[in-house]
């Protein structure tokens, strides 16, 4: 009798089905793995986008304008104030410094809730004050994902951006609030 290398249908078969298994369980986590990646890169553009405001200002001398919507962050030097949501470069209230668009990220429309609408930051050593006489320092924008993870970027009236994550949902690489 010969002795036939190779694999049977059943083993085959066993192999298959014990795959679909590791992967119907693995599947929900890299889901998770990819909203937090994609938050907490969003959460970073947006500090960099900060820190690029404030270095601008004292660079040119001049006040710089960070105007923030639901799934946008505009910044514009000099004293007018832009929309982030105006993607027309001829229109005067484009964010000409610099436009930062989260849904490019994969972050959906609404995710972000900032506490002020917008910002002015000084060339006077960076110092930040709000455009409006309803809004307050500190300030935060919040950036949630699609699975309810929230980073929380808080903005304080000497320049300085931090970020943190809420205590419930623990995010690797995010200080707790």
């Amino acid at each position: 009798m010969k002795h036939v290398i190779g694999f049977t249908l059943i083993e085959s078969l066993v192999v298959i089905a014990m795959i679909g298994v590791i992967a119907a369980i693995a599947m929900p986590n890299l889901t998770r793995a990819l909203d937090n990646a994609r938050i907490k890169g969003a959460a970073q553009q947006i500090v960099a986008a900060l820190y690029f405001a404030k270095t601008e200002s004292i660079r040119q001398n001049k006040p710089v304008h960070v105007q923030f919507g639901n799934s946008c962050i505009g910044v514009k030097s000099g004293n007018a104030i832009c929309d982030c949501t105006i993607e027309d470069s001829s229109n005067s209230s484009y964010c000409s410094a610099r436009r930062l668009d989260l849904s490019i990220l994969g972050i959906k429309k609404g995710s972000l809730s900032p506490s002020v609408s917008s910002i002015i930051i000084s060339p006077n050593r960076g110092i930040i004050s709000t455009s409006s006489a309803t809004d307050t320092l500190p300030a935060t924008v919040d950036a949630t994902s699609s699975n309810g993870t929230t980073i929380s970027i808080s903005i304080n009236m000497l320049g300085k951006f931090s970020m943190c994550t809420n205590a419930a949902q623990p995010l690797p690489g995010v200080m707790a609030c």
